[in-house]
């Protein structure tokens, strides 16, 4: 009877002994079991350790002659050995992190973590893979070095706003800029009640706040601050908000920026964008909206519109050429600013075409200063030659005629058309006293006109505002840079029209956003320009960005004959700058006819692609910093 109970607990210890060992085996760990000799001969390894090192058993045994130490990464294994002996001396345990050696040629980081059995001379070990966490930490680690390169090198303030505590903390930046100690204490209740915050700016702010605080993933807001001495800076707030583990909004972190610098870069954009580019009179767009913000203010108050038209302007040019037509047309805009006050609104609104607005100015005072106008300009020469330059003048009255621009711009017309009807070089007020046949020949005549304008005059500042709003009113701006693209191939008559950007370590530009109508041929040679190609055409053309081939069949060089076996018959390139450093270039082709582009086209084209190198540069600024944030 007792032999049996013995034999039944010798078969409980074995099933239990096997459990154990089939524990150990299954771990998600290595397992090992060594000699404390010179090298830890290892005398037990589990199947976890041969799993995170890629060897079989028989290898470890043959390759490495069961060695620990050997299993080591060499250029850890001294620190290794030396820590080891010395915690297991002192503690009679040892943790320490290395690499080991895999089969598969790799290094892995392990956590080690081992204590002496009893007093056999050995250890037991316990190995943790802690690859991913090093990588993860170093990571982390490159990611704040590179977030202290970029705040150390930025002017840029750093912010972080605890909801909890209603407190901020700003970087040392905030006193460089502003001059004063910045608050950091009861910010929803105090910030907006202290004197820095323009005015006008307070309400979008106090909104941005408290999207913030009710878990708004990302802001932006634009607001005025007032620095030591009062002077208002315009600043950009951008600021991503984090969560507990909860879900719940804990705090703000973000970045003010300066963008004083760029709101005034903007403004001379619009400025221009609102300018003819010959005259820098305003362009039709910009006048229209001046007038008609002008007549919103002017009560009862006499006004005059005037549409000046310069006679027989086309034989001007077939006579004399295009070079003596936009002299005619800026002598013309020059006698426009003498005449008129700087408060008056003056506009070139077609090709041959003026427009003056004059506030508070009677009937005969309107007619007379006409008049007035009409002498001026007789004064100017054609070509040096004895001819002189005449013109016809039509006004209408606010608001004896009308109250918009629109039927103002409308009566006006019909009263140059009188004028050119009774012989021109004239000027003559709105009448509603028409014969029967001219109100007939006047529609044909405003017909005829409308269709005139179309094809004659190219509004290269309307184009440009045009642009300036697409731009300036999204977020989206690869999406309106598109919009952009299309619009400039009917201005320039382009089948394909495109913006590569400059990668100034490689010196190439790189295709970025293109508009084509065509399928072109070998694309895949087509979306890389090296540098020094673009200074070899720009060299060619005399010029330090702008590349302009309206022939192609005349440019006799390998480009010529390369750019022909593409089917190109006119060709522009603009290298795109932002504060004289290149960022890109803007190019338009013509596959179907050869064009001819005006002066005018041309200042224009190099006009956008300064205006469109702004907003790209701002946009990949702006990404950056949301990678950060």
């Amino acid at each position: 009877m007792l032999k049996g109970k013995l034999t039944e607990a010798q078969m409980q210890l074995l099933r239990t002994s096997r459990q154990q060992s089939a524990l150990l085996e299954n771990l998600p760990v290595g397992v090992l079991c060594c000699k404390n000799d010179s090298s830890y001969s290892i005398q037990y390894m589990n199947t976890g350790f041969l799993h995170m090192t890629g060897y079989t058993e028989k290898e470890i045994r043959c390759t490495f002659q069961s060695e620990f130490l050997q299993l080591i990464c060499p250029d850890d294994r001294k620190y290794a050995e030396t820590t080891i002996r010395e915690q297991l001396a002192q503690y009679g345990k040892a943790e320490l992190e290395y690499r080991i050696l895999c089969a598969n040629g790799e290094q892995r980081w392990v956590l080690d973590q081992r204590s002496t059995i009893g007093t056999e001379g050995l250890c037991g070990c316990i190995l943790v893979d802690t690859t991913a966490q090093k990588e993860e930490s170093e990571q982390l680690r490159l990611n704040l070095e590179r977030y202290k390169i970029i705040t150390d090198q930025s002017t840029d303030i750093i912010f972080e706003w605890n909801f909890a505590e209603d407190t901020v903390y700003f970087s040392p930046n905030w006193k460089k800029k502003f001059g004063f100690e910045p608050l950091q204490k009861s910010v929803t209740h105090t910030l907006l009640e202290q004197g820095h915050i323009f005015q006008q700016d307070k309400a979008k702010l106090k909104r941005a706040m408290q999207k913030a605080l009710s878990g708004t993933s990302f802001l932006e807001v634009e607001v005025r601050i007032a620095d030591s001495q009062g002077s208002y800076i315009w600043c950009r707030i951008r600021a991503s908000t984090q969560y507990d583990q909860d879900g719940s909004p804990i705090r703000a972190v973000g970045m003010l920026t300066d963008i004083s610098e760029d709101k005034a870069q903007r403004q001379q954009l619009l400025e221009q964008a609102q300018r003819d580019s010959l005259t820098q009179l305003l362009n039709k767009a910009a006048t229209e909206m001046q007038v008609t913000a002008s007549l919103a203010k002017a009560g009862d108050t006499s006004c005059a519109l005037m549409i000046i038209d310069l006679d027989h302007f086309k034989s001007v040019n077939d006579r004399f050429g295009h070079l003596c037509g936009d002299a005619v047309l800026t002598d013309t805009a020059v006698a426009l600013k003498r005449m008129f006050r700087v408060s008056d609104i003056m506009g070139r609104i077609g090709g041959d075409e003026f427009l003056v607005f004059v506030p508070d100015i009677d009937p005969q005072a309107a007619l007379k200063k006409a008049h007035q106008l009409l002498q001026k300009l007789e004064r100017i020469q054609l070509n040096n030659s004895e001819q002189h330059l005449s013109c016809s003048i039509g006004i209408s009255l606010y608001p004896t005629h009308a109250e918009n621009f629109s039927d103002l711009y409308r009566f006006a017309d019909r009263a140059l058309y009188q004028v050119k009807r009774s012989g021109r070089a004239d000027a003559a007020l709105y009448s509603e006293t028409f014969s029967e046949q001219a109100a007939e020949d006047l529609s044909v005549h405003e017909e005829r006109r409308i269709t005139h304008a179309d094809r004659l005059y190219v509004d290269s500042g309307q184009l440009l505002q045009e642009t300036f709003r697409l731009l300036g009113s999204t977020a989206d701006i690869p999406s309106a840079v598109s919009k952009v693209l299309e619009a400039l191939s009917r201005w320039f008559h382009a089948t394909h029209i495109y913006i590569w950007e400059y990668l100034p370590q490689q010196m190439v530009y790189r295709e970025a956003f293109e508009w084509n109508e065509l399928e072109l041929p070998n694309p895949q040679q087509r979306n890389v320009l090296h540098c020094s190609s673009m200074d070899a055409m720009l060299d060619a053309a005399g010029s330090d960005v702008l590349f302009c081939c309206e022939d192609t069949d005349a440019l006799d060089t390998e480009l010529g004959r390369e750019l022909r076996r593409q089917g190109v018959s006119s060709l522009m390139k603009c290298v795109m700058t932002d504060g004289g450093q290149r960022v890109g270039l803007l190019g338009c082709e013509s596959h179907r006819r050869q064009c001819k582009w005006t002066q005018e086209q041309k200042k224009a084209f190099r006009q956008i692609s300064d205006l469109l190198a702004v907003f790209l540069t701002k946009y990949h600024q702006q990404e950056k910093l949301k990678q950060i944030l």
